[in-house]
């Protein structure tokens, strides 16, 4: 797999030179698996990558990205009353919401810095079905979710079965059969 698409990344380089072609982004989410929202560092590879971590404008949308996908809201709670602890929860998650709400401006505007709107962006993603299972599942769910942008295309380079496996462990209670759940998320196989 990761050589067909080392094969693949370098046959997309060497045809820039006769025209607009796609900008690649190689990313191996397994380097991330610490990371609670590894699709942050999808886009810090990508700023990183296509030269754009130094702009201000990505670094507020990845913070706000950040904001918005935090797993809960801290407040420090020791000397403070209820009532000022209750509003500061309130606030906290207030704020989250309305991160949530501007998460896809966020992510077009990491994705137009990287370049998409002067052509296509490719993100070749490897490895995925090494990480561990929650971070290969986070991953794709950021990619159903949020990531289906014009002009993006991603390459995911896995074996299906612990994806699969991953799937069922954690939405088989639902119901939900794993293949099912991989065929809404990739178009290709």
């Amino acid at each position: 797999k990761t050589s067909l698409m080392i094969q693949l990344r370098d046959s997309l380089k060497l045809s820039r030179e006769s025209g607009r072609v796609p900008r690649t982004v190689w990313f191996n989410p397994w380097m991330h698996q610490s990371d609670e929202t590894p699709v942050l560092g999808l886009l810090h590879e990508t700023a990183d990558q296509l030269g754009q971590l130094g702009k201000q404008r990505v670094k507020e949308a990845l913070v706000n990205i950040g904001r918005a996908m935090a797993a809960e809201v801290q407040v420090p709670v020791i000397g403070l009353r209820v009532g000022r602890v209750l509003d500061e929860v309130a606030e906290g998650l207030y704020e989250r919401r309305t991160q949530q709400a501007q998460m896809r401006k966020n992510f077009e505007s990491v994705l137009d810095a990287a370049g998409r709107k002067d052509g296509r962006l490719v993100f070749l993603i490897d490895d995925l079905d090494r990480c561990r299972p929650r971070t290969a599942l986070r991953l794709l769910e950021a990619l159903h979710l949020f990531l289906d942008f014009e002009n993006c295309i991603f390459v995911l380079g896995l074996d299906r079965e612990p994806i699969e496996a991953a799937v069922a462990a954690e939405y088989g209670v639902l119901g939900l059969r794993a293949e099912s759940f991989l065929d809404k998320i990739i178009q290709l196989p």
